[in-house]
């Protein structure tokens, strides 16, 4: 044994294994390491190796010798150091701190501990030393040596050559520790970097994503805002929808609070097609209304933000399932709003593909439904405007009572048909019509069944003269025809044909009137090429008629003989 051996034997023991302890890069190869060179350079018996773990306040024995005599690792052999018992003491002891001895001799260890501690000395022998492995900083750990086996004594003279050892073992295992520790942090560091890494990642892809759904809704707004008609607007959001978020089936609803009906104006059929639903049943707003008893409607109803439903069948009343479409369990609906006025909804589903929907994906349709909600509001309001702008023009260029057009768009007509005919080189027949003794019709039925009369004989002309051809009423009983292309033979019979219809009984309000009327026929061009000459050859032809009593008559080329 080398504690039997001269003093330069213990040293060069002690640099072979300082020299080994430079290539232990972790704790249990040092433990492993310190526990061999004592046993089998020293030569003692049974060895354990203890040591302090700071972080958990412990005692943790890392390698021990069994009653065998073999190595062994006694997993769970721990000693707390904080609450004030025998190991916390002896680590306390002056004689293993760093002014003092470094070692702790017991020539009948029994006798010297407490007897709740006699079990941890597995029936060692009363000789014991017990070394500190001691740093500027405090103790590391302890080794603990005896001879249960062979039984030979152990003196304190036997202590020099462990204590040397476990100042070394100390600082290789504080070395080791520090390694450790700056390892920790280097891989903290590295964990955090990779974590911030991610984080930037993640915020970068979903910057991205933000930054394509702001585009996606800035295009789908300014396309909005330029559409000129409600189903223009529908069908730029249906598209938007389908093609910028990718869902299977997009379904678009609006409240018809004017007409007091709830409609599906868009959607997706069984083959993911996009539909116009225009022969779905309209749903009545009325309070009863089954429409009104869908969960999703109710909520947003109530100013929900959205919908979602996790199990959209279970969730809805059975009476109004009809109303899902065979949608799937995952169903998102958003409101339409106007002034904080529910006005439609927008309803999505993945039921082709089976993707699953999450109430996280409601942001991009809330945002486009909020904007879409006043677009379609605007729609309709410029569509009403164009319907009552266009109805104004029809009651500006109609004849209230007949229908008919009036002077005004008459005239404008037969400019027309003058420009098209000079161009062509083509005839057009100009009839002006006048009822006879209408008059006596009003002074004695009255004029109601003037009025009557006077829409009778509208309708008459109407479904005499050909599709291409102008009826007009003029004003009081005069009523005017413009025919393109006929020339005058034409020009006569379309106006016998009116005379003998004209002529025809009629019952109004149960009294039977009979009537006539003075045509007279202005032709282009053989009757000037102007328009206030053509009228006057038809007035005067007409006036010639009426003097004549022979129905009808053409205007002479001139005009000044009648």
């Amino acid at each position: 044994m080398l504690r039997q051996k001269s003093a330069q034997d213990s040293m060069d023991w002690l640099l072979r294994t300082m020299n080994r302890m430079l290539h232990c890069y972790d704790v249990d190869m040092l433990v492993d390491l310190a526990y061999d060179a004592i046993r089998d350079d020293l030569g003692y018996d049974r060895v354990g190796l203890l040591l302090v773990d700071h972080t958990r306040r412990t005692l943790v024995e890392r390698v021990g010798t069994d009653a065998y005599g073999q190595k062994f690792y006694p997993a769970g052999r721990v000693a707390r150091l904080d609450d004030g018992g025998y190991y916390a003491r002896l680590l306390a002891a002056p004689r293993l701190q760093a002014d003092g001895p470094g070692f702790i001799y017991m020539n009948d260890a029994m006798s010297e501990v407490p007897p709740d501690v006699r079990p941890r000395l597995d029936g060692h022998p009363g000789q014991t030393l017990r070394v500190s492995l001691r740093t500027n900083d405090g103790i590391l750990g302890l080794i603990s040596v005896d001879n249960l086996t062979s039984g030979r004594p152990i003196t304190p003279m036997d202590a020099p050559p462990l204590v040397t050892f476990a100042t070394a073992l100390a600082t290789a295992v504080e070395n080791v520790f520090l390694l450790d520790e700056r390892a920790r942090r280097i891989d903290d560091l590295d964990a955090n970097l990779h974590r911030r890494v991610h984080e930037l990642t993640q915020a970068q892809t979903e910057l991205g994503r933000r930054v394509r759904e702001l585009e996606w809704l800035r295009d789908i707004s300014q396309r909005v805002n330029a559409a000129d008609s409600l189903d223009a607007v529908l069908d730029i959001v249906y598209d938007g929808i389908r093609d910028g978020l990718g869902y299977d089936r997009v379904g678009i609803h609006l409240l018809d609070r004017a007409r007091g009906v709830y409609e599906e104006c868009r959607g997706t059929d069984a083959q993911g097609h996009k539909f116009h639903p225009e022969n779905r049943p309209l749903l009545p707003l009325t309070e009863d209304s089954p429409i009104w008893q869908v969960p999703d409607l109710a909520a947003l109803l109530r100013g929900a933000e959205y919908y979602y439903l996790a199990d959209a069948v279970a969730e809805t009343p059975p009476a109004q399932r009809y109303l899902l479409d065979g949608s799937p369990s995952q169903n998102l609906v958003v409101p339409l709003r106007t002034a904080d006025t529910l006005t439609g909804v927008i309803s999505v589903d993945n039921l082709l593909s089976g993707r699953p929907i999450h109430p996280d994906d409601a942001g991009p349709l809330c945002a486009l439904a909020n904007h879409v909600g006043t677009a379609i509001e605007n729609a309709r309001l410029h569509e009403h405007e164009r319907t009552e702008r266009a109805r104004l023009e029809i009651m500006a260029m109609t004849d209230a009572l007949t229908g008919l057009p009036n002077r005004r768009l008459f005239f404008d007509r037969l400019d027309q048909a003058l420009r098209i005919a000079q161009r062509d080189h083509s005839h057009i027949a100009l009839l002006l019509i006048d009822l006879d003794r209408f008059k006596d019709v009003n002074d004695t039925l009255g004029h109601h069944t003037g009025d009557l009369l006077l829409q009778e004989v509208g309708a008459r002309l109407q479904s005499t003269v050909r599709q291409s051809d102008t009826v007009a009423r003029l004003g009081g009983d005069e009523f005017a025809a413009l025919l393109p292309a006929p020339g005058m033979a034409g020009a006569r019979r379309t106006v016998r044909a009116i005379l003998a219809r004209i002529q025809e009984a009629m019952t109004l309000d149960g009294c039977d009137v009979t009537i006539e009327a003075s045509i007279g026929i202005a032709i282009y061009p053989d009757h000037r090429i102007d328009m206030p000459t053509l009228l006057r050859h038809a007035d005067a032809a007409m006036y010639s008629v009426k003097h004549s009593r022979s129905g009808h008559a053409p205007s002479t080329p001139e005009p000044d003989r009648l």
